[in-house]
């Protein structure tokens, strides 16, 4: 359960063809900040993927660990990372 977003922050158009709206995607933060990335699922005690964190391979690229804003249902405070594997 590792991706790659890769440089050509394609995620939205990706996102849109499978019918979410500008809305959806707005409240849920904007995917291409992404970009040229590996990705994590962070997922509840159910293992339900609940919000994203992105690490950059670059070096010279800032932040280093970039994760989904807060929404109703990923409250990083909240959840602690792997313990669905625990």
């Amino acid at each position: 359960m590792i991706g790659y977003a890769p440089s050509s922050r394609a995620m939205n158009s990706f996102l849109k063809k499978h019918s979410f709206t500008d809305a959806e995607l707005t409240a849920a933060g904007n995917p291409d900040k992404f970009f040229k990335r590996i990705i994590f699922p962070i997922q509840d005690v159910m293992g339900n993927t609940i919000a994203f964190t992105g690490r950059v391979l670059d070096k010279n690229q800032e932040p280093k660990y970039l994760n989904t804003p807060e929404t109703v249902i990923f409250h990083k405070s909240r959840v602690l990372y792997n313990l669905e594997k625990a």
